[in-house]
């Protein structure tokens, strides 16, 4: 009778911890895709506020889903070239599937964001949204990129996050659009 009562509780308690271990690992998954997006759609603003900060030039798309950029020439030391010049290469910045890919007319080709997502989930709607904009005003000398990536967690379900960021652009005159 001992030995039935103790490999029950045995049992019980082997069954309880593989089943805590199970819900733990599920919510493991889940939070490292959550960090996942995060990281991803974090990086990929923080990339384009590095290089558009510095732009000389910049035209936006008209429907906000790319810009093509110039930045200035350096010299051999890393200061700017007097009088400011562009280094030559024509950058841009777009979605290509739901790929944001950065390229350049030397025919360097980088991917900033993978799985972008097509809308905002925040917005309420299932309207697409716009990558890059600005605001209105005689003189637009900022620009606002937001972008969304989603990730599959563990249930197959699908983790998204957005991030946000004005870039003030300090070597531009005016936002082209």
């Amino acid at each position: 009778m001992e030995t039935i009562t103790a490999a029950m509780l045995t049992a019980t308690v082997l069954v309880t911890s593989v089943a805590v271990f199970i819900y733990a690992s599920y919510s493991w998954i889940k939070g490292a895709s959550h960090v996942m997006a995060e990281s991803d759609s974090a990086l990929a603003v923080q990339t384009m506020d590095r290089q558009l900060r510095e732009a000389i030039s910049v035209t936006l798309d008209a429907n906000g889903k790319g810009i093509t950029y110039q930045l200035p020439a350096h010299n051999a030391d890393g200061s700017y070239a007097v009088p400011q010049v562009w280094d030559n290469v024509t950058r841009r910045i777009a979605l290509s599937g739901t790929n944001l890919v950065m390229s350049g007319s030397d025919g360097t080709t980088t991917t900033l964001a993978r799985s972008v997502y097509p809308y905002d989930p925040l917005a309420g709607t299932q309207s697409a949204y716009t990558i890059f904009s600005v605001t209105s005003g005689a003189k637009v000398t900022t620009l606002n990129v937001m972008i969304v990536t989603s990730q599959l967690d563990g249930h197959q379900s699908l983790v998204t996050s957005r991030s946000r960021q004005t870039v003030y652009l300090r070597n531009l005159p005016q936002v082209a659009h």
